[in-house]
């Protein structure tokens, strides 16, 4: 995996680590971050079929 895209993957796997932990706590719903997941792989380059959620 090129180093660029590496840094990516970690970047959009931070992000929705933290966005897992506001799922956890009742700050968003399931539906919402079905969404939040849909617009940071889009930002960050991914394809959501070949990323392991």
């Amino acid at each position: 995996m090129p180093e660029e895209q590496f840094e990516k993957l970690v970047l959009y796997k931070a992000t929705m680590s933290l966005v897992e932990q506001m799922l956890r706590e009742g700050l968003v719903s399931q539906e919402e971050y079905g969404e939040i997941d849909r617009i940071f792989a889009k930002k960050y380059g991914f394809d959501l079929s070949v990323i392991y959620r």
